[in-house]
């Protein structure tokens, strides 16, 4: 008979080439038949691609390499979470079943490292909602590939997290600013649930739910804590809304750039065919109940029964692009256009005031940004344009004639809407910030980020029932300042 060959099972001290200690160990493989040197690799954790001298065997951990010739070889193992390849040599012996074994958990070179700081320091840091107890700054070593959530929470700051996912070897610097919410809260994408931060309005319903108008979302609601979308439905397509306002029937009036529409409880109806064009810029509730709407065609009055149109060819109306409306505490109603400045409608007596031509030495233009009664002096906020060579300003209607201010304020503020709260405080939503006016002519701006604001242009403002402040912005999501500290 011929000899049996006897199978011997080598265990191999290998030399890793990173410098790190291996924790190499010997497994027990089964006898089989060997046609040549044969490597068997397995790592924690496994799925490293397996290199020989280079090249790629077609292998991941755990598995066998066949067919290798005797002698010393470099093997390299390589993984797409880990920054670093682990690189040793192997003596293959023929007819000899080769084993490694390598640990890469135990080695500090193939984890993972997360510097977090904060501003202010000193907050506690979770990770994947677990206290780690460690305070900022603090910095996390050995952290297996894999995603984490960084959480950081402090007294008195609004929490701020992150999720990372960290490679093996990776060193990351993970830094928050910590909002200070004692004066505001801020509502972002990155730190709430709107599902914007791109926001033109602000209604308060009698509830005090704030009402939110998108440019990119639809309608929100938010009663405090949690954020509603109605734009599920896809009602608003690719509408933005300009204008919202709650009626003395609790109904929600939203003006879009498509469409009016009008809300009850969960009801809607929509009024595309009734508006010229479908753009509607602004929203009015007079004292007989009548919603007025100016668009883009038209002055319209619904009386909640017929709708009612004015404009160049069959009424004073001197140019159809309604921008603004208020009502005057005699009842008329001031209307604000983009061409013809200013027209005051008195029952059936129209009075036009042609701000071009009233401030012609200042070259003022005639584009109405907004109107606001204010202490029983009608203002507004007129918008000139450079390339006509008109200028911007705030006027005022004081005993029969208009009259140009400015608010005391160092830098100039461009208004984009009014607003007055039950403390007889005009607010200015403003390109520069929000701007808190009072009756004796005083102003204080609100733009930096201890008041919540990333984002300084604001785009409408409301102070709700409790007295805090809300205000829109163009980027930087809904900012509410606190009562208290404005």
């Amino acid at each position: 008979m011929k000899d049996k060959l006897r199978l011997l099972i080598v265990t191999f001290s290998v030399v890793i080439l990173i410098s790190c200690d291996e924790e190499v160990f010997t497994g027990v493989i089964e006898s089989q038949s060997i046609e040549s040197g044969i490597l068997y690799v397995n790592s924690n954790p496994g799925g490293f691609r397996i290199y020989v001298d280079n090249k790629y065997m077609g292998a991941k951990t755990p598995d066998t390499v066949r067919w290798l010739k005797s002698g010393t070889q470099k093997v390299t193992l390589k993984h797409d979470l880990y920054i670093y390849d682990t690189t040793f040599t192997v003596n293959i012996n023929e007819k000899v079943i080769n084993q490694v074994n390598i640990n890469l958990n135990n080695i500090p070179k193939f984890l993972g490292k997360v510097y977090c700081s904060s501003q202010p320091s000193g907050a506690s840091v979770f990770i994947n909602d677990v206290n780690t107890g460690f305070n900022t700054p603090r910095q996390f070593s050995g952290l297996t590939p894999g995603k984490y959530k960084f959480k950081f929470t402090k007294d008195l700051c609004r929490a701020d997290s992150a999720e990372l996912f960290v490679k093996g070897g990776q060193y990351i610097e993970l830094s928050r600013i910590l909002e200070d919410t004692t004066r505001a809260v801020s509502y972002r994408t990155t730190n709430s649930k709107i599902p914007t931060n791109i926001l033109k309005k602000v209604a308060v319903d009698k509830f005090n739910n704030k009402w939110i108008g998108s440019l990119d979302k639809g309608l929100l609601k938010f009663d405090g804590v949690n954020f509603i979308s109605y734009d599920n439905s896809g009602i608003f397509g690719d509408a933005h809304i300009t204008d919202l306002l709650f009626d003395r029937r609790d109904r929600l009036w939203i003006a879009t750039t498509t469409s009016l529409m009008m809300l009850l409880g969960n009801e809607w109806t929509l009024f595309g065919n009734q508006i010229p064009g479908g753009l509607c810029n602004s929203l009015l509730e007079d004292n007989e109940g009548n919603i007025w709407i100016g668009t883009y065609n038209g002055l319209i009055k619904y009386d909640n029964s017929t709708f009612q149109i004015f404009n160049k060819s069959n009424s004073p109306l001197l140019d159809n692009n309604v921008q603004a409306l208020t009502l005057l505490n005699d009842g008329s109603l001031a209307i604000g256009t983009s061409r013809a400045g200013i027209f005051v409608k008195r029952n059936n007596n129209w009075t036009h005031f042609n701000i071009a031509e009233i401030f012609n030495a200042d070259k003022i233009a005639n584009y109405v940004i907004d109107l606001v009664e204010y202490n029983n002096v009608l203002m507004a906020y007129i918008l000139g344009n450079k390339f006509e060579g008109t200028r911007s300003s705030y006027i005022r209607y004081v005993n029969g004639f208009w009259e140009k201010f400015s608010l005391p304020l160092q830098f100039p503020v461009e208004a984009v809407e009014f607003s007055i709260d039950h403390a007889n405080n005009l607010w200015i939503a403003g390109q520069e910030g929000l701007v808190k006016y009072t009756s004796n002519q005083s102003a204080q701006i609100f733009n930096t980020f201890e008041y919540g604001f990333t984002i300084k242009e604001c785009t409408s403002v409301r102070v709700d029932k409790n007295g805090d402040v809300y205000t829109t912005t163009l980027g930087g999501g809904l900012v509410k300042i606190k009562k208290g500290y404005y």
